[in-house]
């Protein structure tokens, strides 16, 4: 039983050994890490930031929200615009992010209901050309 415990242990660490002699060969010695390559295209990265490829987002529900957000940024959306309406239409907000906000969407929800919109505490096309963001 023991000879086969000391196998065992032997196999696994000679393999801990060669996964991390392989990594290091990946990330010093390897002309052109293709997994390393800087994202240049966000200008509020900069050059000691972790690679976007290593960076990996808390929940799936996280991930899908930064996608939105930047896909309404490079549309010229913004939530703030929208928190500003309806502060002025006399919703009550937080100042916080307005992602994870829930007095922003409980807002949302409200103005879509009372404007008989499809309610999904989600400023979309319609709730945003209805207030003017």
């Amino acid at each position: 039983m023991q000879s086969k415990v000391r196998k065992l242990v032997t196999f696994l660490t000679t393999a801990f050994i060669g996964v991390s002699a392989y990594s290091l060969y990946q990330i010093f010695l390897f002309d052109n890490p293709r997994y390393a390559v800087s994202d240049e295209s966000d200008p509020e990265r900069n050059e000691q930031s972790t690679p976007r490829s290593f960076v990996l987002p808390a929940t799936p529900a996280i991930a899908i929200e930064q996608e939105q957000r930047a896909k309404e940024l490079r549309a010229g959306l913004s939530s703030e615009k929208c928190i500003s309406k309806l502060r002025d239409m006399g919703y009550q907000i937080d100042d916080m992010d307005a992602s994870f906000n829930a007095t922003y969407i409980r807002a949302v929800i409200e103005y879509q209901k009372a404007n008989n919109l499809k309610v999904t505490g989600v400023p979309d096309v319609e709730t945003r050309k209805r207030m003017g963001c």
